[in-house]
Parts: C-alpha cells; sequence; structure tokens
C-alpha cells in the first residue's frame, strides 16, 4: 500500500470527496523514474531494449491501476489524472537543487 492507494481506498470508502483529494494530488510530490542519459541512437536502443523499469510506489500508474481494476470511473480518473499534472509541471525537473526557482511557475 501506499499514499496513493490509500488515498483511493478513502474516496472508494466516503471517507473523502473527489475535489478534496484532486487538490492534495496538485500539492503530492509525485516520484518522477529517472533514465540514463541518451546520446545517440544506440543509447536509445539499449533503453529500450532493457527490463522495463517499475514504477516507484506513490507512482500515478497506480491511479491508472484502479481505473482498470474499475475501482474508479473515468470521470474521477480525469479528474486525479489533471490534479497530478499540474503538480508535476510545477515540480522542478530531476536533480534540480533544493530550493532552487522553477521559472516556469515563478514568473
Amino acid at each position: 500500500m501506499s499514499d496513493i492507494t490509500d488515498a483511493l481506498d478513502q474516496l472508494a470508502a466516503g471517507d473523502v470527496d473527489l475535489d478534496t483529494l484532486a487538490e492534495e494530488f496538485r500539492r503530492y510530490p509525485w516520484p518522477r523514474r529517472t533514465r540514463p542519459e541518451v546520446h545517440d541512437a544506440t543509447d536509445l536502443y539499449a533503453q529500450d531494449s532493457a527490463d522495463p523499469v517499475e514504477d516507484p510506489e506513490g507512482a500515478f500508474s497506480e491511479v491508472a491501476a484502479y481505473l482498470a481494476m474499475h475501482r474508479i470511473d473515468p470521470e474521477t480518473y480525469r479528474v486525479l489524472a489533471e490534479a497530478a499534472a499540474t503538480a508535476m509541471q510545477d515540480a522542478p525537473p530531476p536533480g534540480t537543487p533544493a530550493g532552487a526557482v522553477n521559472e516556469r511557475t515563478s514568473a
């Protein structure tokens, strides 16, 4: 269980409403999968041929899994996806030093 699956279970149980959960998703520090830097087509091919990397716990793929299992409906998924996308767009890129300013959101 992760924070995300716990939150989705609370939504299903009626312990939290969709608007509240969407607001939490907008503030959630979504984990990012890091991949090695690609320098040429050979690197890209090697990455694509490598064993698939599992998403980290708490990744948005957990929400997609709940949709696939019919534990949330498509509209709920849409609302949560938009909220998560907002959080991911506002987050600094991986490797950004703590306290650095995100130029896209600080203007």
